[in-house]
């Protein structure tokens, strides 16, 4: 079992014997389901942002609260443009910008304490990031390694945008727009620079 699971990459768990194992399955199952409520909810904060027309901003700052997202200060939006290698991921779009959503998630929790808000579209993946906590530098090192990880390990390309930064909810919206300009230049122009 021990091989079998270090090979696949699956967790093996030990449970003694008077631990019903329907137990630790409701366990896992109300966690997932209250993780996929919180990805849920954090995409609906983020559309709403980027929908600055209805924007409440009492609401959105209540929610970001909740969602452990801080949205004071300046931020930006990068996006992430994916194509894959794989075959078999070509047909799984949902599949693809999950990962990706992950990979980003992973990497940006090592410099910030709060969560940020990632949003999946068709072909893309929006996240909103803060300018001020994370330098220039950083945030350029931060992206080189979430292309990196995209390739090696689950064979997608990624082609990265990223907007001006903005200290008003009210230009979000513009923020995504550059980041979305961006990656059509550099596509346009035949960039070699994935970011």
């Amino acid at each position: 079992m021990i091989h079998y699971c270090n090979e696949h990459g699956l967790p093996l768990f030990e449970l003694p014997e008077k631990f019903p194992l329907v137990d630790l399955s409701q366990i896992m199952c109300q966690r997932l389901v209250m993780e996929q409520n919180e990805k849920n909810s954090a995409e609906q904060l983020f559309s709403s942002i980027l929908d600055a027309e209805n924007l409440n901003r009492e609401k959105v700052f209540a929610q970001a609260r909740f969602l452990n997202v801080d949205l004071s200060g300046e931020f930006r939006v990068i996006e992430f443009a994916y194509h894959n290698d794989r075959q078999s991921y070509h047909d799984d779009s949902l599949t693809a910008g999950q990962a990706v959503r992950r990979i980003i998630n992973t990497e940006f929790s090592y410099y910030l304490s709060e969560n940020i808000l990632v949003q999946l579209q068709t072909g893309t993946v929006l996240a909103l990031v803060p300018s001020v906590k994370i330098s220039d530098e950083k945030l350029k090192e931060i992206l080189g390694r979430i292309v990196d990880v995209a390739k090696n390990q689950y064979h997608t390309e990624l082609y990265v945008g990223v907007g001006n930064s903005t200290g008003y909810l009210e230009d979000v919206r513009v923020s995504r727009n550059e980041a979305a300009a961006a990656i059509k230049v550099a596509d346009i122009s035949k960039a070699d620079n994935h970011i």
